[in-house]
């Protein structure tokens, strides 16, 4: 511990500092007094000596009163300190557990956009096929399949969020966070994402397999189907048509595993409460209302979610 916060060494540097420093101005006072002033019979040295000695124990009050007034304050101010860092770190972690969990249900609601606009390029595609457009119906086919591919990075993108939710979930709770936590979608159910993409993707197939059968859309099909990428992923528009099923088909397969294995974490991580949430029977109850009511929104906007891909 710093002298300064030490009211024993501090009273000490004080006093002797005192004693010291007024030794020499109260022998010459003391003269004086004793001998033109009082013309006392009192020792000398021993009145003289005393005088010092009260200089020092006064220096030494003075000093350990103020070194104790200064070691509390800074006390004081390392728990305010230390208070306001944990609320920093608690208000980071819930951001960081809110801004994850947003961006698995932003990217979960953008998925419907992603499929709908490859619906939109396929039912395109069907028209110009049956009216003989040949060059329209194949960048009709290429915007589905460019579609398709941003639904498929959704997927993958989806699968890092869970991770990043329960590591900043558990560090809130260990905090002692009360305030409820967005919940996370975990609950997505990835067989509606894969079987949404399947149906599509076979539609696709269907088309391209009988453009290639008629002589003018395959000469055309040949001029573009290895073309510089226009799918982010796949090299070429062949590959995204023979590869992308299967791409679609393997994300979705890990993001379900990837789920399988968050939930609990997630679940975990929320469910952590602190001393002082149990002892607070109020806030407890408030809070687990309040997650409730999150969790049913939550489920709610999936399940809108989910309507729309299988409609």
């Amino acid at each position: 511990m710093a002298q300064k916060d030490n009211p024993v060494g501090a009273g000490l540097t004080l006093g002797l500092g005192l004693g010291f420093y007024s030794a020499l101005p109260l022998l010459f006072g003391w003269t004086v007094a004793y001998f033109v002033v009082l013309d006392s019979a009192a020792p000398f040295w021993q009145v003289y000596l005393g005088l010092v000695g009260a200089v020092v124990a006064l220096g030494m009050l003075l000093g350990a009163s103020s070194a104790f007034r200064a070691g509390r304050s800074a006390r004081r101010h390392e728990r305010e300190r230390k208070e306001q860092a944990r609320r920093d770190e608690l208000a980071r972690a819930y951001d960081g557990a809110s801004r994850a969990a947003a961006d698995a249900i932003d990217t979960i609601e953008s998925l419907q956009g992603w499929l709908a606009t490859a619906r939109g390029h396929a039912a395109d595609a069907g028209a110009h096929f049956r009216n003989g457009a040949y060059s329209p119906f194949w960048s009709a086919i290429e915007g589905a399949y460019a579609a398709l591919g941003g639904y498929h990075r959704a997927i993958q993108a989806l699968q890092a969020l869970p991770g990043a939710y329960a590591g900043h979930a558990g560090e809130y709770r260990r905090g002692g966070g009360e305030t409820p936590l967005p919940p996370f979608p975990s609950s997505v159910d990835t067989a509606v994402l894969g079987a949404a993409a399947g149906t599509l993707l076979r539609r696709l197939g269907s088309l391209v397999y009988e453009a290639q059968r008629d002589p003018v859309f395959a000469q055309i099909w040949e001029q573009r189907r290895t073309t510089a990428a226009v799918v982010a992923g796949f090299a070429s528009l062949e590959h995204a048509v023979g590869r992308m099923g299967g791409a679609i088909a393997a994300s979705v397969h890990d993001l379900a595993g990837t789920l399988e294995h968050a939930e609990s974490a997630v679940s975990a991580a929320v469910g952590e409460v602190n001393a002082s949430t149990r002892a607070v029977a109020a806030t407890v109850t408030s809070a687990s209302a309040e997650s409730l009511r999150l969790q049913r929104v939550l489920n709610e906007r999936i399940a809108a979610v989910e309507r729309q891909l299988t409609a």
